[in-house]
């Protein structure tokens, strides 16, 4: 066994002994899951994929009722549309929702939240409403701040610090309306704070397949190859269904690009491993307190 090996085993090792320490916290979802997603382009895994993890887990309750996509939209984008073409709403009205999913982008606070959550509960009192709280755009520096390559050259800490400030305004906004509303109708899947680890142990050595941050992305902007792809739609698994993802045989190759070659066999477990760590560190995922 080489070193790198050494390292990646030590390191899935250390991952799930951690975990597996906090594990009582997840009690499982078997009533119905009935879910709408909206969002931007950074949350357009799981619509895809989840249906294949739900099967894996043996889960029936779960549907995908639809996807409402808008390009680097806020949420409050997604309220504004148009009642014509604004299937969310359509969707929320019709009734037999469980959950909806929405995806916050750079800018907090964010009113849309807020407006969904009210129409949400007149249709269904009991609705979860999932935040997708993901990776910074530009690594946070803004518009045209940054090209693929330099974030090779990105010191983590720096954005560490800046991924936890981004998550704690996400986190005070749905604070304030859960405390508006009397219980906790607003979770957040931290997606920003797990990539942040993908960053840390590719800093390490420590990454299977990975030699640098860049290349987890496809563009400047942030859009992702299959290994943040995967790791999202793993938290929406352990989200939705308070299910441990690390029990899945998991996505295999989709989404993965010839360019990209064939996803290291050790990866999977690692992905699945750190959505669960992340989730369960999140002081806002919804799963009931010990």
């Amino acid at each position: 066994m080489n070193l790198l090996h050494q390292r990646i085993v030590s390191t899935i090792i250390c991952m799930m002994i951690c975990s597996a320490s906090v594990d009582h916290a997840a009690d499982q979802i078997t009533s119905s899951t009935r879910t709408y997603y909206t969002g931007h382009s950074f949350a357009g895994a799981a619509p895809n994929w989840l249906g294949l993890l739900a099967q894996q887990a043996g889960v029936t309750a779960y549907e995908n009722l639809g996807r409402q996509a808008l390009g680097a939209s806020r949420v409050i984008d997604h309220w504004k549309l148009a009642d014509a073409r604004n299937e969310a709403k359509k969707a929320l009205i019709k009734g037999g929702m469980d959950v909806l999913t929405l995806s916050p982008n750079m800018q907090m606070p964010d009113e849309g939240i807020d407006l969904w959550v009210d129409l949400a509960l007149q249709h269904n009192p009991n609705i979860r409403i999932l935040v997708q709280g993901s990776w910074m755009t530009w690594d946070g520096l803004g518009k045209d701040g940054i090209k693929n390559a330099e974030r090779d050259v990105r010191p983590v800490a720096e954005i560490r610090d800046r991924t936890a400030q981004r998550m704690e305004a996400i986190r005070a906004q749905l604070r304030a309306t859960n405390a508006r509303i009397g219980r906790e109708v607003c979770t957040l899947i931290p997606v920003g704070t797990a990539v942040v680890r993908l960053r840390e142990l590719i800093a390490e050595n420590k990454l299977p397949g990975f030699d640098k941050p860049s290349q987890l992305f496809v563009d400047d902007l942030g859009h992702t190859t299959a290994a943040i792809q995967h790791l999202s739609v793993y938290m929406y698994h352990a989200a939705v269904f308070h299910r441990d993802p690390r029990e899945l045989r998991g996505l295999g190759n989709n989404g993965w690009t010839k360019a990209m070659g064939t996803p290291h066999p050790e990866l999977g477990p690692l992905l699945r491993s750190i959505a669960w760590e992340t989730i369960q560190a999140e002081p806002l995922n919804g799963f009931p307190k010990p």
